[in-house]
Protein backbone atom coordinates (compact mmCIF):
# COMPACT_ATOMS: atom_id res chain seq x y z
CA UNK A 1 0.00 0.00 0.00
CA UNK A 2 2.77 2.39 0.81
CA UNK A 3 4.36 1.60 -2.47
CA UNK A 4 1.24 2.48 -4.21
CA UNK A 5 1.08 5.92 -2.56
CA UNK A 6 4.71 6.95 -3.52
CA UNK A 7 3.78 6.27 -6.65
CA UNK A 8 0.82 8.36 -6.85
CA UNK A 9 2.44 10.90 -4.72
CA UNK A 10 5.36 10.49 -7.76
CA UNK A 11 2.49 10.52 -10.48
CA UNK A 12 1.02 13.58 -9.19
CA UNK A 13 4.50 15.45 -8.56
CA UNK A 14 5.00 14.76 -12.32
CA UNK A 15 1.81 15.85 -13.84
CA UNK A 16 2.15 19.21 -11.52
CA UNK A 17 5.66 19.88 -12.73
CA UNK A 18 4.77 18.91 -16.64
CA UNK A 19 1.89 20.94 -16.51
CA UNK A 20 3.73 23.70 -14.93
CA UNK A 21 6.38 23.40 -18.17
CA UNK A 22 3.59 23.71 -21.02
CA UNK A 23 1.95 26.67 -19.42
CA UNK A 24 5.13 28.12 -19.26
CA UNK A 25 6.51 27.50 -23.26
CA UNK A 26 3.22 28.13 -23.39
CA UNK A 27 3.05 31.95 -21.96
CA UNK A 28 7.10 32.28 -23.83
CA UNK A 29 5.32 31.42 -27.25
CA UNK A 30 2.67 33.96 -26.55
CA UNK A 31 5.16 36.48 -25.51
CA UNK A 32 7.76 35.48 -28.41
CA UNK A 33 4.53 36.31 -30.87
CA UNK A 34 3.61 39.52 -29.60
CA UNK A 35 7.28 40.49 -29.98
CA UNK A 36 7.17 39.82 -33.64
CA UNK A 37 3.89 41.02 -34.25
CA UNK A 38 5.20 44.30 -32.82
CA UNK A 39 8.72 44.20 -34.67
CA UNK A 40 7.15 43.49 -38.07
CA UNK A 41 4.59 46.19 -37.67
CA UNK A 42 7.42 48.83 -36.88
CA UNK A 43 8.77 47.35 -40.13
CA UNK A 44 5.59 47.94 -42.11
CA UNK A 45 5.28 51.55 -40.84
CA UNK A 46 8.40 52.31 -41.65
CA UNK A 47 8.72 51.22 -44.68
CA UNK A 48 5.57 52.87 -45.91
CA UNK A 49 5.88 56.08 -44.74
CA UNK A 50 9.12 56.88 -46.00
CA UNK A 51 8.83 60.45 -47.76
CA UNK A 52 11.50 61.52 -50.66
CA UNK A 53 12.56 64.76 -51.50
CA UNK A 54 13.05 65.87 -55.05
CA UNK A 55 16.13 68.20 -55.39
CA UNK A 56 16.69 70.79 -59.00
CA UNK A 57 18.05 69.50 -61.70
CA UNK A 58 17.54 65.56 -60.46
CA UNK A 59 17.81 62.34 -62.67
CA UNK A 60 14.75 59.96 -62.21
CA UNK A 61 16.90 56.17 -61.81
CA UNK A 62 14.56 53.81 -63.56
CA UNK A 63 15.42 50.10 -62.98
CA UNK A 64 13.66 47.85 -64.76
CA UNK A 65 15.51 44.78 -64.65
CA UNK A 66 13.00 42.51 -63.10
CA UNK A 67 10.01 41.22 -63.99
CA UNK A 68 7.06 43.21 -64.28
CA UNK A 69 3.69 42.65 -63.33
CA UNK A 70 0.44 44.11 -64.59
CA UNK A 71 -0.51 45.47 -61.09
CA UNK A 72 1.46 46.27 -58.16
CA UNK A 73 1.18 43.64 -54.65
CA UNK A 74 1.88 43.95 -51.10
CA UNK A 75 4.80 41.31 -51.11
CA UNK A 76 4.78 40.90 -47.22
CA UNK A 77 8.10 39.23 -47.11
CA UNK A 78 9.91 41.89 -49.21
CA UNK A 79 10.32 43.37 -46.03
CA UNK A 80 12.38 40.80 -45.67
CA UNK A 81 14.71 40.67 -48.49
CA UNK A 82 18.44 41.76 -47.68
CA UNK A 83 18.35 44.65 -50.40
CA UNK A 84 14.97 45.48 -48.88
CA UNK A 85 13.68 45.90 -52.87
CA UNK A 86 10.59 43.86 -54.40
CA UNK A 87 12.13 41.66 -57.50
CA UNK A 88 8.93 42.43 -59.49
CA UNK A 89 6.87 45.63 -59.96
CA UNK A 90 3.53 46.48 -61.25
CA UNK A 91 3.19 48.14 -64.37
CA UNK A 92 0.47 50.46 -62.66
CA UNK A 93 3.41 51.85 -60.03
CA UNK A 94 5.49 52.36 -62.88
CA UNK A 95 3.26 54.18 -65.06
CA UNK A 96 2.43 56.96 -61.97
CA UNK A 97 5.96 57.46 -61.57
CA UNK A 98 6.58 58.19 -65.03
CA UNK A 99 3.43 60.87 -65.20
CA UNK A 100 4.68 62.28 -61.77
CA UNK A 101 8.21 62.54 -63.19
CA UNK A 102 7.05 63.92 -66.44
CA UNK A 103 5.11 66.65 -64.29
CA UNK A 104 7.68 67.57 -61.58
CA UNK A 105 9.93 70.30 -62.86
CA UNK A 106 13.21 69.20 -60.91
CA UNK A 107 13.58 66.70 -62.82
CA UNK A 108 15.24 67.13 -66.24
CA UNK A 109 15.22 63.38 -67.39
CA UNK A 110 15.79 60.16 -66.38
CA UNK A 111 18.26 57.25 -66.37
CA UNK A 112 16.76 53.54 -67.36
CA UNK A 113 18.16 49.99 -66.46
CA UNK A 114 16.75 47.78 -69.08
CA UNK A 115 17.05 44.05 -68.57
CA UNK A 116 13.12 43.12 -68.49
CA UNK A 117 12.63 39.40 -68.50
CA UNK A 118 9.18 37.80 -68.10
CA UNK A 119 7.14 40.99 -69.58
CA UNK A 120 4.89 41.02 -72.16
CA UNK A 121 5.50 42.98 -75.63
CA UNK A 122 1.79 44.95 -74.49
CA UNK A 123 3.63 46.02 -70.85
CA UNK A 124 6.91 47.20 -72.90
CA UNK A 125 4.56 49.14 -74.69
CA UNK A 126 2.86 50.79 -72.41
CA UNK A 127 5.57 51.46 -70.58
CA UNK A 128 7.36 52.89 -73.88
CA UNK A 129 4.54 55.00 -74.61
CA UNK A 130 4.58 56.81 -70.95
CA UNK A 131 8.32 57.47 -71.36
CA UNK A 132 7.33 58.91 -75.14
CA UNK A 133 4.91 61.31 -73.42
CA UNK A 134 8.12 62.20 -70.76
CA UNK A 135 10.11 62.82 -73.33
CA UNK A 136 7.50 65.40 -75.07
CA UNK A 137 8.20 67.79 -71.94
CA UNK A 138 11.79 68.60 -73.35
CA UNK A 139 13.62 66.16 -70.71
CA UNK A 140 15.96 64.01 -71.75
CA UNK A 141 16.29 59.62 -71.45
CA UNK A 142 19.81 57.46 -71.14
CA UNK A 143 19.28 53.90 -71.21
CA UNK A 144 22.23 51.21 -70.40
CA UNK A 145 22.04 47.36 -70.32
CA UNK A 146 24.08 44.12 -70.32
CA UNK A 147 22.93 43.35 -73.41
CA UNK A 148 20.12 44.34 -76.01
CA UNK A 149 17.42 41.63 -77.00
CA UNK A 150 14.25 42.53 -78.61
CA UNK A 151 12.32 43.84 -75.92
CA UNK A 152 14.93 45.75 -73.86
CA UNK A 153 15.98 47.56 -77.66
CA UNK A 154 12.22 48.01 -78.18
CA UNK A 155 11.99 49.70 -74.91
CA UNK A 156 15.58 51.44 -75.20
CA UNK A 157 14.57 52.63 -78.98
CA UNK A 158 12.69 55.86 -77.19
CA UNK A 159 15.71 57.09 -75.77
CA UNK A 160 18.30 59.89 -76.56
CA UNK A 161 21.25 57.77 -75.98
CA UNK A 162 21.41 54.33 -75.72
CA UNK A 163 24.19 52.31 -73.86
CA UNK A 164 25.86 49.28 -73.30
CA UNK A 165 27.82 47.06 -71.04
CA UNK A 166 31.39 46.51 -72.66
CA UNK A 167 31.41 42.93 -72.77
CA UNK A 168 27.37 43.50 -73.90
CA UNK A 169 25.27 41.93 -77.00
CA UNK A 170 22.60 43.25 -79.29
Amino acid sequence: MQVQNKAIAHMKSFLKYTLATVFGVFIALLMLGVLLFFTVLGLVSSKTHQTVTVKDNSVLELHLDYTITERSQADFLSFFSPDGENKSMGLDKILLVLEQAKNDPKIKGILMHTNVTGTGYATIQEIRNALMKFKSNGKFIYTTAPYYDEKNYYLASVADSIFIEPSGNI
